[in-house]
């Protein structure tokens, strides 16, 4: 995806072009309502991020240690953050399955065991 902004071209992946369209939608947002982009990315932005986010299956800024690393990167860092999330449930999933898997072993063979007897 390439975006020109006043002539200047920026390659960029599809993907964080949107995330940072979309934060600085939430700029836009804020200064049509207020008059106030909330550039520092105070409490109305880190609402809105949130309240957004939350449609998005995104985690909350508070989540971060650094809300305000959080709320400059949003909605980079939150989507990254719910990915690596999803990534360390399948994980354990596959983890847990593998237990059951075993323990479901160790019982047939038990079975075994008692009727070879």
């Amino acid at each position: 995806m390439t975006i020109w902004i006043e002539g200047a071209r920026i390659d960029a992946d599809p993907g964080s072009a949107k995330d940072s369209l979309l934060h600085e939608m939430i700029h836009l947002e804020l200064l049509a309502a207020t008059s106030d982009s909330d550039a520092v990315h105070g409490d109305r932005f880190k609402a809105r991020a949130d309240e957004i986010g939350d449609a998005l299956g995104l985690l909350p800024i508070g989540f971060s240690p650094d809300i305000e690393v959080a709320a400059r990167t949003w909605p980079m860092l939150q989507r990254e953050a719910a990915r690596m999330v999803r990534q360390a449930k399948r994980a354990a999933d596959k983890v847990a399955d593998e237990k059951k898997r075993r323990e479901r072993e160790k019982q047939k063979a038990a079975r075994r065991a008692r009727r070879n007897r």
